[in-house]
């Protein structure tokens, strides 16, 4: 079976960039109402189908760590999730005797994905803004460090860091396809996601739509007007 991904607002996005379309316009929705009834209508026929578990699956397995998730424990054989959850899931799957995960790009129809922005920073009210500025230019710069970190925090920033990574016998295969697999996406023109303020909000509430929607609580069409009303206010700033 495929683990839904109904409700999560990245791979939506994947979908909507097949498309030529996105998250965001400058202030309002930058994908149609018909791209997001799809997906909702996608996902539902998919569970109806038995090619997705159900619901109340789904909704016992929710926010469970990865190595406690559907595909660590056997019941599905593809999901999409963060890049440092699939070294998480290879231990689990190696516990388990169950295989081993690999990685493939979402298909976006040819147009380049993006990929987060996610990384240190220094709070605005931080009193020692040298030590904590020392601290993240070791774990940046430093491949011992990197090594220690294990890329839990994603992959290094720092190309050469990252090819120390790929040339170290201390690092897991697993890692290394990660590392391979980000390359590959900026061979093919990947760009930096960077969200507007105040639409974080967003990922639960894409969520919420769909589980109603998956609930029978809520149609595709009635979902997707609610969102994108939603994203209209998080646009807004209210």
């Amino acid at each position: 079976a495929l683990a839904s991904q109904g409700g999560s607002i990245t791979q939506f996005q994947m979908w909507a960039l097949s498309r030529q379309e996105d998250l965001f316009a400058e202030t309002s929705a930058g994908f149609s109402r018909e791209t997001l009834v799809e997906w909702f209508e996608l996902w539902l026929g998919a569970m109806e189908d038995g090619v997705t578990p159900s619901a109340d699956v789904a909704s016992e397995y929710a926010g469970v760590p990865t190595n406690q998730g559907m595909m660590a424990v056997g019941l599905t054989l593809v999901s999409a999730t963060g890049d440092n959850n699939t070294s998480d899931m290879q231990i689990s799957l190696d516990q388990n005797g169950r295989g081993a995960v690999s990685m493939a790009p979402a298909p976006t129809g040819g147009a380049p994905q993006v990929v987060g922005a996610n990384s240190w920073s220094i709070a605005e009210n931080c009193t020692n803004v040298a030590a904590a500025a020392a601290f993240i230019d070791y774990f940046i710069n430093s491949s011992e460090a990197a090594v220690t970190l294990d890329t839990q925090t994603g992959l290094p920033p720092v190309t050469s860091i990252a090819q120390e990574l790929v040339a170290s016998d201390e690092v897991a295969p697993s890692i290394k396809e990660r590392i391979a697999l980000y390359e590959e996406l900026l061979a093919r023109g990947a760009t930096v996601d960077v969200w507007p303020d105040g639409t974080q909000q967003l990922v639960t509430q894409f969520t919420t739509q769909w589980e109603e929607v998956a609930f029978g609580q809520s149609t595709p069409e009635a979902a997707a007007d609610a969102f994108i009303a939603q994203v209209e206010t998080a646009l807004s700033g209210f």
